[in-house]
C-alpha cells in the first residue's frame, strides 16, 4: 500500500534546504533572482544570514504558496525565500483565488530583509532588487491582463523611498513623482501627510523661483483634498506667497549691529533693542561673527535678561532658554521655561520633540519625559526609537535562552517603529538595528531542544510582550 500523504509531508519538512533551492548573491538591477553563488550547503541571501534553512520540498504550489505567505507574515524571511523563488518561476501569479502580484511582493520584502541585513556598500544592489521585483509583479499582471490598482503601488514606491533617502541620491525626485502618480489617480485617497510630503517635493518639480505661479496653482489644488482645516489655510496662505515677490530684505546695517552690540555689553541696551539684537543672533549668527563677536556668549547673555525672557512667546527661544537653564542646574528657573515653551508649540508632535530631546540631554528623568511625549504624539518617531534605545540598553548581554527571547522582540520593534516612522532617517536607522537583534536571538537548533519550532509564541521577560520563534 502506498504511504499516506501525510507521511510525505512530514519526510518533506525533515529535509534540508540543500536538497531543493540553491544559495544566491544579489541580484542584478535589471533581473528577477540572483545568481546562483554557494556559501554553505544550506544558505542563501547575503553570507552568513540565512543558514540551516529547513524548507518542505514537495513543489505544490499551492503548499509553497501558503509557506511563503505564513513564513512572510512571521517575518522568517529566509524561510519565505526559497518558496517564494520557486513560484516566481513556476507559477508567479498564482494566490489560489485571482491572479495578482503577491508572490512578488513578498519577494520585495525579502529582498528588503536582506538589504537591512548588509554592509551599507552593498545595500543599494539588494534594494534595486527591491525595485525590480515589484516592477515584475506590474508586467506580469499587464502581460497576463490582469487588472490592479496602480495607485497603492505608487504609494508604496513614495514611501520606499522616503525610507532609503539616503541610500538614493535622488530619492526626493523619485519620492515625488512616485506620489503624483498616486494624486493623480486618487485626489482624494491621500492621507495629509503624504500631501504634506508633495509639498515639499514641490520645490524639486516647479523650482524655487518667486512668484511660482504654475507651484501656487499645485499648492492650491493639494489644499483642495486636505482634511485638517488649519492645513489646508496654511497651504493656502503658501499658495498666495509663491504668486507674489519675494520680500525685500533689509537688514540691519553693519555699523548699526556693531552699536546694539556695544550698547548691550555696556548694560545700557533697552528691551527693544535686546530683543533686537537677540532676532539676529537666531536668524543671522555669522554676522556676529564678522563684527568680532561671540554670538554663542551673546545668545546666553541675552537669555538671560528679563527683557527677553519676559516677553518671549516664541517656543524655540523659550525651549533654548530653559535648556541653558538646566545647564546651570537651574531647575526653578528652567522648569517654568520649559513649560511656556510647551505650551506656545505649535502641535503636538512639535511638544513631542521637545520632550525628546530633553529626555536625551538628560534634564530630567527621561523615561517619564519620553511617556509625556508619546502622549502628546503617540506616532512620534524620535521618542519611540530613544525609548527602545534605552530598552535595548536594559536588556544587555543576555546568555539564557529565555533572556534572548527579549532580542526577538527588540527586532520587532524596531521593525514595526521603521514602518510606522514618516521620519526617513529614523526608519533607517531602527532597520539598521533589526539584524543586529535577530543575530543574538536563539539559533533554531537551541529553541528546537526545547521543544519550540517556528512560529511557536514565547513571551519577553525584560522588554515585555510575546514574539514569535523563528
Amino acid at each position: 500500500m502506498a504511504p499516506p500523504r501525510f507521511l510525505w509531508l512530514v519526510i518533506g519538512l525533515a529535509t534540508l534546504a540543500a536538497c531543493s533551492v540553491p544559495p544566491v548573491a544579489p541580484p542584478a538591477r535589471s533581473s528577477l533572482a540572483p545568481s546562483p553563488t554557494v556559501s554553505s550547503s544550506t544558505a542563501w541571501g547575503p553570507e552568513g544570514l540565512c543558514t540551516d534553512v529547513y524548507i518542505l520540498t514537495i513543489d505544490n504550489k499551492r503548499t509553497y504558496y501558503s509557506l511563503a505567505a505564513e513564513n512572510v507574515r512571521n517575518s522568517d524571511y529566509c524561510t519565505a525565500y526559497p518558496y517564494l523563488r520557486w513560484l516566481l518561476a513556476n507559477d508567479p501569479l498564482f494566490t489560489g483565488q485571482d491572479p495578482d502580484d503577491r508572490n512578488y511582493l513578498r519577494m520585495a520584502r525579502v529582498y528588503e530583509h536582506f538589504a537591512l541585513a548588509v554592509d551599507s556598500s552593498e545595500r543599494r544592489a539588494w534594494l534595486d532588487s527591491v525595485l525590480a521585483v515589484r516592477q515584475q509583479g506590474r508586467e506580469a499582471m499587464e502581460a497576463a491582463g490582469v487588472a490592479y490598482e496602480s495607485y497603492a503601488r505608487d504609494l508604496v514606491q513614495g514611501f520606499f523611498y522616503v525610507t532609503y533617502a539616503g541610500v538614493y541620491p535622488d530619492a526626493e525626485r523619485r519620492q515625488h513623482d512616485a506620489f503624483t502618480r498616486a494624486f493623480e489617480a486618487q485626489p482624494d485617497s491621500l492621507s495629509d501627510w503624504t500631501l504634506g510630503q508633495l509639498l515639499v517635493g514641490s520645490e524639486i518639480a516647479f523650482g524655487s523661483d518667486r512668484p511660482n505661479p504654475d507651484r501656487a496653482a499645485f499648492v492650491e489644488h493639494l489644499a483642495g483634498h486636505l482634511d485638517d482645516s488649519a492645513t489646508q489655510a496654511s497651504f493656502r496662505s503658501f499658495a498666495e506667497a509663491l504668486r507674489a515677490p519675494p520680500p525685500a530684505d533689509t537688514p540691519l546695517a553693519d555699523e548699526v549691529l556693531l552699536q546694539l552690540v556695544a550698547t548691550f555689553d555696556a548694560g545700557e541696551a533697552t528691551c527693544e533693542q535686546a530683543r533686537q539684537l537677540l532676532g539676529v543672533v537666531v536668524a543671522d549668527p555669522d554676522r556676529l561673527i564678522r563684527a568680532d563677536a561671540d554670538p554663542a556668549d551673546l545668545q546666553t547673555a541675552l537669555l538671560q535678561d528679563r527683557c527677553i525672557t519676559d516677553a518671549i512667546d516664541d517656543y524655540e527661544t523659550l525651549a533654548a532658554l530653559a535648556f541653558q537653564a538646566f545647564r546651570r542646574d537651574d531647575s526653578e528657573d528652567g522648569e517654568p521655561l520649559f513649560d511656556r515653551a510647551l505650551a506656545q508649540a505649535p502641535s503636538n508632535t512639535v511638544r513631542a520633540d521637545l520632550l525628546t530631546l530633553r529626555a536625551q540631554r538628560q534634564y530630567g528623568n527621561p523615561d517619564a519625559l519620553l511617556e509625556l511625549a508619546t502622549r502628546y504624539d503617540p506616532t512620534h518617531g524620535p521618542s519611540r526609537f530613544t525609548q527602545l534605545r534605552r530598552l535595548a540598553q536594559r536588556v544587555g548581554q543576555q546568555t539564557s535562552l529565555n533572556g534572548r527571547y527579549n532580542y526577538w522582540c527588540l527586532a520587532d520593534r524596531f521593525r514595526q517603529l521603521a514602518a510606522s516612522t514618516s521620519d526617513a532617517e529614523l526608519a533607517l536607522s531602527a532597520r539598521e538595528l533589526v539584524p543586529r537583534y535577530e543575530r543574538s536571538a536563539p539559533r533554531l537548533e537551541d529553541v528546537f531542544l526545547e521543544g519550540l519550532k517556528p512560529g511557536d509564541t514565547v513571551a519577553c521577560s525584560i522588554t515585555g510582550g510575546t514574539t514569535r520563534v523563528r
